[in-house]
């Protein structure tokens, strides 16, 4: 089988989770038991600048990815197996949707924002993934998407239920030496303890709520933001009083995100809204309990590997930071159930249904 692999996002200046798990997800396929060959498809960077995500073999659109996704959304033209004719299926891993040539085509529905929340991206942003969300709707032979939540979404949409096949992200934990950690902490100059935030600074993150708490929690508590800026202003994004306490790393390797995971006493995300939270589960993963606001996709993944607060509830915030920093008991208790709660949900699983879904296509 070989499945024309859209990779467009690895294009964008600020790729996210959508291209971790889209990459994730074409490496397990390929070194499954039973492999499925993968053409990458990519967008020209907007730089010019070379292609250095893209799993090979590639071949690769001779425009930008803004370009190729109002291509999609407004013409019949920029079909995928024009790329790759000899592809069996096509599978749109970003929710935009070309219209369909010869081959059937699935494509990945990671959430609903557009729709849901549209407040929570730029105006541009919403009306272009709005269109998206409406090309995949009409065009898809099958929609793929990461959790429950999501696809309970996608049905009150208006989605065919028959059409939808729920198939969750995966985790590979990762083995770190005490020496490892050691090194890590001491390069980015972190203290023995700490509360890390892994992801996107944008609003739809919720990072002020975490910045915020900050005002209240115990002065043995630290916070760690790990992440690239996306958009939008953070409202006292260091609160004075306890700039001292607050560590923005910007960006960082697989390898260090993954380690602080690891050191962490407990990862926060008080999303306002998430498809699946891939930062929760890398987490667990790691044995690291998650502190999460209180949307669906959050509690479908975290379990009980982590307690469920109100994204607006700043004392809650503060309460549950407190505890993960200041009684290591519990952080090791939680950290469990989040590693026995992550052992199964593997990048493997996820290609196997991946491939079952492109098996009902073929």
């Amino acid at each position: 089988m070989l499945v024309a692999y859209s990779l467009t996002q690895c294009a964008h200046a600020v790729p996210g989770g959508s291209a971790v798990a889209a990459l994730e997800m074409a490496a397990a396929l390929r070194s499954a038991p039973t492999p499925t060959a993968i053409v990458s498809v990519g967008a020209r960077r907007a730089d010019r600048q070379p292609l250095d995500r893209l799993p090979s073999p590639w071949v690769q659109y001779q425009l930008p990815y803004p370009a190729i996704y109002e291509l999609w959304n407004r013409t019949d033209r920029g079909a995928l197996d024009r790329l790759v004719p000899d592809a069996d299926v096509v599978h749109l891993t970003l929710a935009f949707c070309p219209a369909r040539r010869a081959k059937p085509q699935v494509c990945t529905v990671h959430d609903m924002f557009p729709l849901t929340h549209p407040e929570t991206l730029t105006p541009r942003g919403a009306r272009v993934l709005r269109t998206g969300l409406e090309r995949v709707i009409e065009r898809a032979d099958l929609i793929a998407t990461p959790s429950r939540a999501s696809k309970d979404e996608l049905i009150a949409h208006g989605v065919d239920a028959d059409r939808i096949r729920v198939v969750p992200w995966g985790a590979t934990p990762a083995a770190f030496s005490d020496a490892d950690l050691e090194e890590v902490r001491e390069r980015l100059e972190l203290p023995d303890s700490f509360v890390l935030f892994a992801g996107t600074i944008e609003p739809r993150k919720n990072l002020d709520v975490l910045l915020a708490a900050m005002e209240h929690v115990d002065e043995a508590v630290h916070l760690v933001l790990v992440g690239p800026v996306g958009w939008g202003e953070v409202s006292n994004r260091i609160p004075g009083m306890t700039a001292e306490r607050v560590h923005v790393l910007g960006s960082q390797t697989r390898s260090d995100l993954l380690a602080l995971m690891a050191m962490a006493s407990a990862v926060a995300m008080p999303s306002v809204a998430e498809g699946f939270g891939l930062p929760a589960l890398e987490a667990m993963a790691q044995g690291t309990p998650v502190i999460h606001s209180q949307t669906p996709a959050l509690r479908e993944v975290v379990g009980t590997a982590g307690p469920a607060i109100a994204a607006d509830d700043v004392v809650g915030w503060a309460t549950e930071m407190d505890s993960f920093v200041l009684d290591s008991d519990r952080a090791q208790a939680l950290g469990q159930v989040a590693t026995e709660r992550a052992a199964p949900q593997t990048w493997n699983r996820t290609a196997e249904l991946m491939r079952a879904v492109y098996e009902e296509l073929v």
